[in-house]
């Protein structure tokens, strides 16, 4: 009986990370595609002039530092494949205990938000930013994933309980 409660535990925890890794990525694209519509060539104010959406189209890398080109798109690609691996490794060695990896779930937000810049990169050349914070920068869902998970990830290693 104790081995079908965790598996039914392990089960609707892999369900609750599948659900929201669709709905990242539908939000995600849901709002890059407005983006590529026109729908916020102006700003629409989400918090007065604060906080807009309205499109940019960033060659850049995170918060728009500038590096760009075909070369930073193939380290990318390799940083993604290599988080990939290492995220299967974490899933695979896991012990099969109620308690997962505790990086699993920021790893996979991680390499969902990398995936969707990614493949922006890859399709039109430039990540299609859309969130504009004034005085900061325009970002995304995906950045927030990424500076999310990686803040995540940190916190658990500071803890020195856990190690990735």
């Amino acid at each position: 009986m104790g081995i079908n409660f965790q598996n039914n535990i392990r089960q609707k925890r892999t369900v609750i990370l599948i659900i929201l890794a669709v709905f990242f990525v539908l939000t995600d694209r849901f709002f890059k595609v407005l983006c590529l519509k026109g729908f916020f060539d102006l700003p629409v104010k989400l918090a007065g002039d604060i906080f807009t959406l309205h499109y940019v189209k960033n060659y850049y890398i995170a918060f728009s530092l500038p590096f760009s080109g075909p070369i930073l798109t193939i380290i990318i690609g390799i940083i993604i494949l290599i988080l990939i691996v290492y995220w299967l490794k974490s899933l695979i060695s896991a012990p099969r205990s109620l308690h997962p990896a505790p990086n699993i779930f920021p790893l996979t937000l991680l390499i969902i938000g990398a995936i969707l810049n990614f493949t922006d990169r890859i399709r039109y050349g430039f990540v299609i930013d859309y969130l504009d914070l004034k005085y900061f920068t325009v970002f995304n869902l995906a950045d927030i994933l990424l500076v999310t998970s990686i803040i995540w990830i940190i916190i658990f290693n500071k803890q020195k309980k856990y190690a990735i």
